[in-house]
């Protein structure tokens, strides 16, 4: 079924369909980290993984069939552990924070959430320590690897994570610079939106529909 057609049927007003990181993408753009980049890659970490590109003169790329930025299936370790989506070693299953919560059961034996893993990283806990060491590392080298592939002036960060940032950004800022070419001069920033970012976006989108809307009564 096509959504966007059969609700517009329904409620005959202007309809646009678009996923979630996209319209997060787009407040960042509007108000938030990303008001003052040309460009940027947006990574939500989460209960999943999601991504979104935006440059200023274009807008959310979408890609040929709709799957643009859809960095949560990149494949991080080829052959790795199997997804979902049917591919094997996806950076969902190392960087969100169901990965993390079930890998820590796996090593430990017991069920934490990702705020007592990472606190307890941050004392030396024999477990929780190299599962966040290795979303650390892991994370610097998918965003070596997007800045090279898409050259953007930035990365933003956003989810549930970033509210966790005070256990790890520092480690996986000094991994990126340090092994991405020219990492020191592509801007890595914190999503400043929190929970707002999709309802921003989605009054963008609004206020962009609103406004072709007129023109085209207008002309």
């Amino acid at each position: 079924t096509d959504v966007e057609d059969e609700l517009h049927r329904i409620i005959s007003l202007p309809i646009v369909v678009e996923n979630d990181a996209n319209v997060a993408a787009l407040g960042e753009a509007w108000v938030g980290a990303g008001r003052n980049l040309d460009s940027f890659f947006m990574i939500t970490l989460g209960t999943g993984v999601g991504g979104a590109i935006f440059a200023r003169s274009t807008g959310i790329w979408n890609g040929a069939s709709y799957r643009g930025g859809e960095v949560g299936h990149a494949i991080l370790y080829p052959g790795g552990k199997p997804c979902a989506c049917g591919q094997q070693g996806c950076v969902e299953q190392y960087l969100s924070g169901r990965s993390i919560e079930a890998t820590f059961e796996q090593l430990a034996g017991k069920r934490l959430r990702c705020p007592e893993i990472f606190a307890a990283a941050a004392v030396g806990h024999e477990q929780a320590t190299p599962i966040v060491n290795r979303f650390c590392s892991d994370l610097a080298v998918l965003l070596t690897s997007l800045n090279n592939i898409f050259d953007p002036a930035g990365f933003i960060i956003g989810g549930g994570l970033v509210h966790l940032r005070q256990f790890w950004w520092a480690k996986v800022q000094q991994a990126f610079q340090t092994q991405c070419m020219h990492g020191e001069a592509v801007a890595l920033l914190p999503a400043t939106t929190g929970n707002s970012a999709g309802l921003l976006g989605a009054a963008y989108l609004a206020l962009g529909l609103k406004r072709e809307h007129l023109d085209e009564s207008n002309s």
